[in-house]
């Protein structure tokens, strides 16, 4: 057994794998980070009574005190957990490989794509969860006929307002599935003028969507899981399915910010490595402790198979 204790930071390589980015993932989007200073603590849970909406009496006699008044807003404690895997990298490896650097990167980049997808899949699992707000419309987006794409965001959106003290919905997310029907759907393309030609044929790119929307990003996600057990045939299948949701997200990240959820982080993302001196190898490791948390379930609507 080798002696993990002695695991050590490496600090070129935790450089590199904090650099590391997987476009088809949304996670680091739906939960913005916020830095904790312990493993362990409180953060607010805004409740949606509207006390911010409540007229209160604000005329005050001469030298008497002025009205009190308070919102709502209660206490939930966090606890960050330490996500992390280890890869063997034998010495032969090392050795036999042109530039030993591109195999400790290699090993980096695969631990965290791993990393990322148990993240992103435990994300889609407490969406699904956690956002109570949610219909499912009769006709779906890939029906071109009587799909109601804009009925059905305007259903989205003015719940979100109404739940948030008239905050917005200005983020949405759907799979590249619903977005291959969005983007070709008559009701989205009558509203762009395509203005295309031969040498320069028309696209419909996600930021014009957004501004039909309304929203400041539409956040295109197309990760997959394999659901099978280990030795069996692989089952693939979508990670976020052809659900679609919008969310009210502060574009000033704060505790005591109503937001739709936060990424509760202690420790940052860190790569570190031990000498396995039996296996003869480098024992390497990623690791970063989080916890994602939905602070205001209302301030977030999900649209249901969106697919047929």
């Amino acid at each position: 057994m080798p002696d993990v204790a002695n695991l050590r930071i490496d600090s070129a390589m935790t450089r590199y794998a904090q650099g590391l980015m997987n476009g088809k993932f949304a996670a680091d989007k739906i939960f913005p980070e916020l830095k904790v200073d312990g493993q362990t603590g409180i953060y607010w849970i805004f409740d949606a009574v509207l006390d911010h909406l409540r007229q209160s009496n604000d005329n005050r006699a001469p030298g008497a005190a002025a009205n009190l008044v308070d919102f709502a807003m209660t206490q939930g404690t966090f606890r960050t957990e330490d996500h992390a895997l280890d890869f063997i990298v034998p010495d032969e490896t090392i050795e036999n490989a042109t530039a030993p650097i591109n195999v400790m990167q290699t090993a980096a980049r695969f631990l965290d794509e791993k990393l990322r997808l148990n993240r992103e899949i435990r994300a889609a699992a407490t969406l699904a969860a956690g956002v109570t707000n949610t219909s499912d419309p009769a006709n779906e987006w890939n029906d071109t006929t009587l799909g109601d794409i804009m009925a059905d965001v305007q259903t989205a959106r003015q719940s979100v307002r109404a739940n948030t003290y008239g905050r917005e919905a200005n983020k949405c997310l759907m799979d590249a599935l619903v977005w291959d029907a969005v983007k070709i759907h008559p009701q989205i393309l009558e509203r762009v003028s395509p203005g295309g030609n031969n040498r320069a044929p028309s696209m419909l790119f996600e930021e014009a969507v957004a501004m039909l929307f309304e929203v400041d990003e539409i956040i295109v996600v197309s990760g997959y899981k394999n659901t099978a057990n280990e030795g069996i045939a692989a089952a693939t299948t979508p990670i976020w399915g052809d659900d679609v949701y919008f969310w009210h997200q502060s574009p000033t990240p704060g505790l005591q910010d109503p937001s739709f959820a936060y990424s509760l982080a202690w420790r940052p993302t860190r790569f570190m490595r031990s000498r396995d001196g039996i296996a003869e190898a480098e024992r390497i490791r990623q690791g970063r402790n989080y916890v994602d948390k939905i602070v205001l379930a209302d301030a977030a609507y999900r649209l249901q198979n969106r697919l047929t």
